[in-house]
């Protein structure tokens, strides 16, 4: 039994995402600016977002729902950076009472 070989349309769904991406970085950015409320801060989650992104394109079975998948994504990649903040300043509080 053989896998079925990728299709033509899941090869260029990569692309597909990155020009989603491109098209609807303005909204992406005010949507973590409106939950980090901290311009560079939404800067550095929204390049990590654009990485997780591109890197799981193949993920996207459906290039007509890329919007909503992205948005999932970007909901994934800041839930990941509060655990991280949370630990990063539970670390930091234990260091200064030491």
């Amino acid at each position: 039994m053989h896998a079925n070989p990728p299709n033509k349309a899941s090869k260029n769904i990569a692309p597909a995402v990155a020009a989603v991406l491109t098209e609807n970085r303005q909204g992406f950015f005010r949507f973590l600016t409106s939950r980090l409320g901290n311009l560079d801060t939404a800067q550095e989650v929204i390049q990590e977002f654009n990485l997780r992104a591109i890197s799981r394109a193949s993920d996207l079975k459906d290039p007509n729902c890329a919007i909503p998948w992205l948005y999932r994504v970007l909901n994934s990649t800041l839930a990941d950076f509060f655990r991280r903040e949370i630990s990063r300043r539970k670390g930091e509080a234990e260091y200064a009472h030491l």
